[in-house]
């Protein structure tokens, strides 16, 4: 292999979120001191590519406003009908500055105060925050858990947006936590639902590339032209090639008046526009990125593997549920019988662990929690090992 994988890179030398006493101090209870594998960001070296790019605009020195040319449409557009096989048109890709944002401002801007916006939990958090914070209806269609994964209750989501009288639909595909990889059967499903009672469809696909062990991400507007006017898809290179800092988002809307709204609505906020480090980075990971994209999903199976087989011989108390695609694991602690509050003292005192808890996806993912496996494998040690010392103890 071209790229080493294995090689532990010190993150305290530069504040970040993951690591930060003050932010995991905020997170775990006053615990500043935990190992951290929670929020969705690698601690794996980008590519060689990303970092030429990137040294090329610190080598020029400038750092002014950026301009988003054809070459970076070109770059997106590439690694689309490479890797998803979806032609995109450049008149369809909206830039943001983050998938989050880009939720609050469809939330706001197609749907009004009181109205409802449907999720599946238990699903990424911000999800939710985004619901509530605008002052709209809340309405959750839980994934089924069969005990070894997750399906869909087409029947109770139906009635849900009957019910309630849905106006938006965000859809996490690739499911985050669970990491279910929907297929193409059943996003139809959620589609033809959403087309049938005038629901449109938000798809947060920013993990679509992290697609593992020969499953398929399909791309949710690229099933039928009427799917794709009924929907707007989030995504961006930050999960995949480790850019999140960078804040360099894709939004795609091919229906042109959803996109002249949207794009209105960043206009009367003010917001929009690449930095220079940003467009360049996207441009190094679209275009001169393959081998360590390769690369990293297999180091990334080969440390999902590690981790299945290191929990059944040492910690079998705990059940790691089935991973299709992103790289952060769920896993139950069912059988632990624990409270919130004391599966959060195991992990945080006991363990000295920094995890994403799984009642932060909601009230469905109680007895689970996530773990992000993307790091050098001797991390991914250290992190099973505390859990193994801490239930020994």
């Amino acid at each position: 292999m071209k790229y080493n994988f294995d090689k532990v890179t010190d993150r305290s030398k530069v504040p970040c979120v993951k690591c930060h006493p003050d932010c995991l101090c905020k997170t775990f209870n006053g615990n500043k001191d935990v190992f951290p594998m929670w929020v969705a960001d690698m601690d794996l070296p980008s590519s060689n590519g990303v970092r030429a790019r990137i040294q090329k605009v610190v080598d020029d020195g400038i750092f002014g406003y950026a301009y988003l040319d054809d070459s970076f449409f070109d770059a997106v557009k590439r690694w689309n009908l490479k890797t998803h096989e979806w032609d995109l048109k450049t008149e369809w890709i909206v830039f943001t500055a983050g998938v989050v944002a880009a939720i609050n401002l469809i939330i706001h801007e197609f749907t009004k105060e009181g109205e409802s916006v449907l999720i599946q939990p238990p699903v990424y958090y911000p999800f939710k925050r985004s619901i509530v914070n605008n002052d709209r209806n809340l309405v959750i269609n839980p994934l089924v858990d069969t005990g070894n994964g997750y399906q869909i209750d087409f029947v109770d989501m139906e009635q849900k947006i009957i019910d309630n009288k849905v106006k938006l639909f965000i859809m996490c595909s690739p499911h985050n936590p669970v990491g279910r990889v929907w297929t193409k059967e059943e996003l139809t499903k959620m589609g033809e639902i959403c087309l049938k009672h005038s629901v449109l469809v938000v798809a947060d696909e920013i993990h679509n590339d992290l697609i593992l062990f020969n499953n398929k991400h399909t791309v949710f507007a690229n099933i039928s032209k009427e799917f794709a006017m009924n929907s707007i898809t989030c995504t961006a290179p930050s999960k995949t090639f480790n850019l999140a800092g960078l804040h360099c988002s894709l939004i795609v809307i091919p229906n042109p008046e959803i996109r002249e709204k949207y794009q209105s609505r960043l206009a009367k906020l003010g917001v929009g526009g690449a930095n220079v480090v940003g467009m360049e980075a996207t441009k190094g990971a679209y275009l001169e990125s393959d081998e360590w994209y390769e690369e990293m999903l297999a180091y990334l199976e080969g440390n999902y593997k590690y981790l299945c087989e290191f929990v059944a011989e040492h910690i079998p108390q705990f059940k790691v549920y089935p991973l299709e695609g992103t790289y952060l694991t769920w896993i139950s602690t069912k059988s632990m019988n624990w409270t919130v509050k004391e599966s959060e003292e195991f992990f945080e005192v006991k363990a000295k662990l920094g995890v994403d808890h799984g009642c932060w996806f909601g009230e469905e993912g109680a007895e689970f929690f996530r773990l992000n496996m993307a790091c050098p494998r001797s991390l991914l040690t250290e992190g099973l090992n505390r859990i193994k010392n801490a239930l020994e103890k």
